[in-house]
């Protein structure tokens, strides 16, 4: 029976009630908890730590809910975090945390949490979770380097990764190897233990020092139940260095490239304004591709332009402008970029070389007369085949050593014939004895000046004796003094003409 209450009336300030009963039964305001899902899968848990899912809890009933009482039904490894404030009004959705702490590896755990409120309704949620086993893994799982050039060696890291739910254990790390040109980075992981979800790196390096492909296998051994061995294949493919010689020679046609074996050297001495032939034909890829040539001169004489024409072919021609050593030198660069060590050639200054200089625009010649000969003896005068002893203007190239040869023979390298100095003469392998320096003034354009004139004497490079005097008249010869050579010891010894000696013999000039 319910009480039935109305008001009948307001009469001077005073509430009239009148109360009644009636039998219709009164309808009770209840509450309805629901869990969205309405089943829970947490997943992977990892052994010894807790995984967190979330599950929205709402009442669907028209009256308020507290938890009063949450229980777990089945395996201990859940538990249901509730709010510290346990009431949810009608209509109201929380979250509420469902812990997952696995106690067995690879095992399924399930369980059914049940949540009671205070009108004594009972919400039963399934929820269900798996023991995380220990998974090993490799990022990336193989390694390719690609083409590596020779002496810049390649490195790429493995990421290698404990992806399960437990501690893996890895006893070792080892690469094995067609060529010990793949190698593991010196100090890198070697083993120990990776906690659940974490990851270690270790290093991999390809040097390649020989032609072809190269492969290997990283070998990760662990408690992985599934994987014992995990296998990381690796490949690498080899750029070697290209390889080139350089050769110098010395050749009477200008126009000839490179050097035929029998005259060809890596150390040459050479005269001024002599031309060199340079030979890099000697060069090869391993890999069979296109090669292009990169010429330099690391060294040269103060003041020299000497370069290398044409400067782009394998192939070249140097002129030696001034005394004193060239280096030459030449690398060759393949299709990847990739250049070879250099190869050199030197260039050094005749065994004896004697210059001539001196100030006024007039014909100044310098003579060199062997041991035994005399001045003005030019022979025929024909380069290469004369007799004559006296090496000057009108005999610039006699044969004085091995009659088959010339590479032991002077020459007269530069002859200046209308401007001030300079007159150069060189030999190489000179037979011993003494042999005499003369300066002529030839006045060939009858200037009727005196020049001062000097006279510097260098063996290969370096200068033993330098003699200046001041006057020179027409037709005077100066003997300027006497080049003393020892051919046990290479080496030469100058010494002047003292007192002065000049004398007029104006018929030196003359060639008959």
């Amino acid at each position: 029976m319910r009480q039935v209450f109305g008001i009948l009336g307001v009469a001077a300030g005073a509430i009239f009630v009148i109360a009644g009963c009636s039998d219709e039964p009164l309808a009770r305001v209840t509450s309805m908890l629901v869990a969205d899902p309405d089943a829970l899968d947490v997943g992977e848990g990892c052994l010894g730590e807790v995984t967190v899912a979330t599950v929205i809890l709402r009442n669907d009933g028209r009256g308020r809910a507290e938890i009063v009482e949450t229980r777990i039904e089945g395996e201990e490894a859940f538990r249901l975090q509730v709010p510290s404030d346990p009431i949810w009004a009608p209509g109201m959705s929380r979250e509420v945390e469902v812990e997952f702490r696995p106690v067995e590896p690879g095992r399924a755990h399930t369980a059914t949490v049940v949540i009671v409120d205070d009108d004594g309704g009972e919400l039963a949620l399934p929820v269900r979770g798996t023991g995380g086993l220990r998974r090993v893994e490799a990022d990336p799982a193989r390694v390719d380097f690609g083409v590596v050039d020779a002496g810049s060696p390649a490195m790429r890291t493995v990421l290698l990764r404990n992806a399960g739910g437990s501690p893996l254990t890895v006893a070792s790390v080892v690469l094995t190897s067609t060529s010990p040109e793949l190698s593991l980075e010196a100090g890198g992981f070697s083993g120990g233990v990776l906690p659940a979800k974490t990851e270690v790196s270790i290093g991999v390096v390809y040097d390649p020092q020989d032609r072809g492909e190269d492969q290997g296998v990283v070998w990760v051994a662990s408690d992985d139940p599934n994987t014992p061995q995990l296998q990381i294949p690796l490949r690498g493919q080899a750029n070697l260095r290209p390889q080139v010689s350089l050769w110098a020679c010395r050749s009477d046609r200008p126009r000839e490239q490179g050097c035929a074996l029998a005259t060809r050297g890596q150390q040459l001495s050479v005269g001024i304004d002599e031309v060199v032939h340079l030979d890099a034909r000697e060069a090869r890829d391993p890999e069979g591709g296109p090669l292009t040539w990169i010429w330099s001169v690391p060294e040269r004489p103060e003041g020299s332009l000497a370069g290398v024409f044409p400067g782009e072919a394998d192939t070249g021609d140097i002129l030696a402008d001034r005394l004193g050593v060239y280096r030459v030198a030449v690398r060759v660069r393949d299709a990847r970029g990739l250049e070879s060590a250099p190869s050199e050639v030197t260039l050094t200054p005749k065994d004896l070389v004697l210059t001539l200089d001196w100030d006024r625009a007039t014909d100044v010649d310098l003579h060199l007369v062997r041991p035994g000969g005399e001045v003005g003896s030019y022979g025929n005068g024909v380069p290469g085949r004369s007799e004559g002893s006296d090496c000057s203007t009108f005999n610039r190239a006699p044969n004085w050593g091995d009659p088959s040869r010339n590479d032991d023979d002077p020459r007269l390298e530069r002859d200046a014939v209308t401007s001030a100095g300079v007159e150069v003469v060189g030999l190489d392998q000179l037979e011993a004895g003494e042999y005499v320096v003369f300066a002529h003034h030839c006045d060939s354009r009858e200037t009727r000046t005196q020049p001062r004139a000097e006279l510097t004497v260098t063996s290969r490079g370096q200068t033993v004796g330098m003699r200046a005097e001041a006057d020179l008249p027409s037709g005077a010869l100066w003997r300027v003094g006497t080049v003393r050579w020892d051919s046990s010891a290479a080496s030469a010894i100058f010494e002047a003409t003292l007192p002065l000696d000049v004398v007029s013999r104006p018929e030196i000039c003359r060639t008959n």
